[in-house]
């Protein structure tokens, strides 16, 4: 009962978003699109030098920092044996390790944008002065810290990677251990000008990025069936999901603490695959609730309330 109190809580939070006539992902993806198509602007006269403006894009923080004279004085004599990738010779794995799920082709594009747009620039930005990045950190996800302190501006939490001011990661960690693999540098986010107005994106909007086109299907090789489950429900892939339950994956399987096939289906699938899943008898855990929530999916809230109420009828 504590569960249906939960769900009916949920769905009273959020029931008059929208229903995905078009499917969830879809729906996200246009959703994205559009967002492209008209992008947020900051005005540049509101911004001092060393302040950083967080924006929300594509349900993700972008940070725009005005760098300093010190800034560009360290950059200037910066040395690479103390970068990790001095030259973003990881540029395109990091892009292709973005594309986690069904709808973040759109974030892929970004990122491939913002990397063709700094190629060969040493500060990593189209105009010297504005670093635009995604804020967050491109391994663990965790929202990223900044300081002026000392050289390194910008640092995660979550994993300890430090980078500069222009979003370059430190080889070394604080406590003097190197950091580990991969070597990704913060993603650039590209952006163009109009007098004191930034934009984020591209000019031409989003016909122009560039297509970044990537296999998910590789994110099975070499794994269990049950792991292969969990894949699907990121990438929205149904016969993937028939097949896999089909030859006994095992359909509560754990990655982690609570990544399960159902979150993962919550994250990246339509609710045709969450009603698969349920009609298979998984387990509905807190965790798939709270990014049904936090997703605001009322499609797989009310999936789930009717599962809830059927088990406890019987």
């Amino acid at each position: 009962m504590r569960f249906i109190s939960l769900i009916l809580f949920v769905m009273t939070t959020f029931l008059s978003d929208s229903l995905y006539a078009k499917g969830y992902v879809e729906s996200l993806i246009e959703k994205y699109i559009d967002q492209v198509n008209n992008p947020p602007n900051l005005d540049l006269n509101r911004i001092q030098r060393g302040q950083l403006i967080q924006s929300l894009w594509l349900d993700s923080a972008v940070y725009t920092y005005y760098r300093t004279k010190k800034d560009f004085e360290l950059l200037a004599k910066s040395e690479k044996k103390l970068l990790a990738d001095p030259d973003d010779s990881y540029a395109v794995d990091s892009i292709k390790n973005s594309y986690w799920s069904s709808f973040s082709k759109v974030y892929s594009q970004i990122y491939q944008a913002g990397a063709n747009s700094i190629k060969n620039k040493k500060l990593r930005s189209l105009e010297k002065d504005y670093l635009v990045i995604n804020g967050a950190d491109p391994v663990s996800g965790c929202n990223l810290v900044y300081d002026t302190k000392d050289e390194e501006r910008f640092y995660d939490l979550c994993s300890s990677r430090r980078y500069d001011a222009a979003g370059r990661l430190f080889k070394v960690l604080k406590n003097g251990k190197k950091v580990n693999k991969p070597y990704f540098n913060l993603r650039v986010i590209p952006y163009y000008m109009q007098e004191n107005l930034l934009f984020f994106g591209s000019k031409d909007g989003y016909e122009s990025l560039p297509k970044f086109e990537i296999d998910f299907t590789e994110h099975y090789h070499g794994k269990k069936m049950s792991q292969q489950l969990v894949v699907a429900g990121f990438y929205n892939d149904k016969e993937k999901i028939i097949s896999a339950l089909k030859y006994g994956a095992n359909i509560d399987y754990k990655i982690n603490k609570d990544l399960t096939p159902l979150v993962a289906a919550v994250i990246g699938s339509d609710s045709e695959i969450i009603k698969i899943l349920l009609k298979h008898g998984c387990e509905i855990s807190k965790e798939a609730i709270s990014q049904a929530k936090f997703r605001k999916r009322p499609d797989v809230v009310s999936l789930f309330f009717k599962q809830l109420e059927k088990k406890s009828g019987d």
